[in-house]
């Protein structure tokens, strides 16, 4: 008689004097076989196309704990249907805890991606998801599992929650890949919450406040901020800027294109606000970073250096990311076309979407340049409280 097995029951079971079967009503075909060594394991049991009996072994228990069998099972009795002969599920041995198989996802998909992703992915992971999980085998992880991971992250809000939901189906589509597991634990798990883009800008008096800021920010760091408010650069193309990609003479930042989000290289012209900034920071002789404390790494926690900042400025309810909206709103009030807005930004979507990219090879270089002079004159007439809005640069 089949019963409707759960984490209690599964456990619950005892050795008798033979060997025998618990048949699962909740999937048919899935069986419990308890040892008279007391030891378990699951099976699937199918008929061949020829209607012979057939029985698959689909792992041991605890290791596979009952959800993850019954995706098995279920994935087994699919291929059966097809026509296909059911595969025995790969066994997972001593060395596939959760922790050495993310120390190996880490060593091996981390270096093809860019170092700020990889950086967050390993932040989330480590922080939150792998101190519950690191001692457990990588097969007995479950949906249930996974569900509440994101749910425990949608605590600290809907982001937080999103973000694990991307770390957890990256993972473990690679393990799906490498043969690691059979089933993801991530299949048909969506984002709890839709994203939207934000809005927020920087007015001119929260830009003076921010430019002006002195009591108790650190000098770097604010460079840093005048550098993104001035380029409309991202926070890590910024933070991890190195002297070498500077061009003081031709006033270029060359950012390669390892490091931008689209993979393309770009060049951001130097205004004289910006080149001023620059020259201004002090050099740590033999370091590459231009952002650096203490000469070995570029800056970094950003939270606690803008938690100052937004002291000292008394400016709230903003994120570093909002400079580049700022930018990009900035320069199309002084008269900038939006396709050259887009190329200072190297936004590689809106206008130069599709198949636009593939034809379109003008550089936007003048463009671009007179753009980043007339929004650099222009944070700097903000800066020393001239804010109003003249037109710098004729639209296209």
């Amino acid at each position: 008689m089949a019963t409707a097995l759960n984490a209690t029951t599964v456990t619950a079971f005892k050795p008798r004097d033979s060997r025998y079967e618990v048949a699962d009503s909740v999937c048919p075909g899935l069986y419990l076989i308890v040892q008279p060594t007391g030891a378990k394991s699951w099976a699937v049991r199918y008929r061949r196309p020829d209607g012979t009996p057939a029985k698959l072994t689909l792992g041991k228990f605890p290791t596979v704990e009952l959800p993850a069998a019954r995706d098995l099972a279920r994935a087994a009795l699919a291929d059966v249907t097809t026509g296909k002969a059911p595969v025995k599920p790969r066994e997972a041995t001593a060395n596939e805890l959760v922790s050495v198989v993310w120390e190996e996802f880490k060593a091996r998909h981390f270096p093809n991606i860019k170092e700020s992703s990889a950086e967050r992915f390993k932040r989330n992971f480590e922080k939150h998801i792998l101190p519950d999980w690191k001692d457990r085998q990588i097969t007995a992880i479950t949906k249930r599992d996974t569900l509440g991971a994101i749910d425990d992250a949608a605590k600290r809000g809907p982001h937080a929650a999103n973000s694990t939901v991307t770390v957890l189906s990256l993972f473990f589509n690679w393990c799906l890949g490498r043969d690691i597991i059979e089933v993801s634990p991530m299949a048909g798990v969506k984002k709890p919450t839709a994203e939207t883009s934000r809005e927020r800008t920087l007015t001119d008096d929260e830009l003076a406040a921010i430019w002006n800021a002195k009591d108790q920010v650190n000098p770097v760091f604010s460079a840093l901020v005048k550098i993104l408010i001035l380029t409309g650069a991202r926070r890590n193309e910024v933070a991890e800027m190195e002297w070498s990609e500077l061009d003081f003479e031709n006033r270029l930042w060359t950012i390669p294109a390892a490091r931008t989000k689209n993979g393309n290289e770009h060049r951001v012209y130097l205004s004289d606000a910006a080149l001023a900034v620059l020259e201004d920071l002090p050099r740590i002789e033999e370091s590459k970073w231009v952002f650096t404390t203490d000469g070995a790494t570029h800056v970094s926690g950003f939270s606690k250096f803008k938690a100052a900042l937004d002291k000292a400025a008394k400016v709230s309810e903003w994120r570093l990311h909002d400079t580049r909206r700022t930018a990009a709103s900035g320069m199309a009030r002084l008269g900038v076309a939006i396709t050259t807005v887009e190329k200072a930004l190297n936004h590689s979507s809106g206008s130069f979407a599709g198949i636009v990219s593939v034809y379109q090879r003008h550089t936007f270089a003048e463009e671009t340049k007179a753009a980043f002079i007339a929004w650099g004159d222009y944070v700097a007439r903000v800066a020393s409280g001239e804010s109003n809005v003249i037109p710098l640069v004729a639209a296209e």
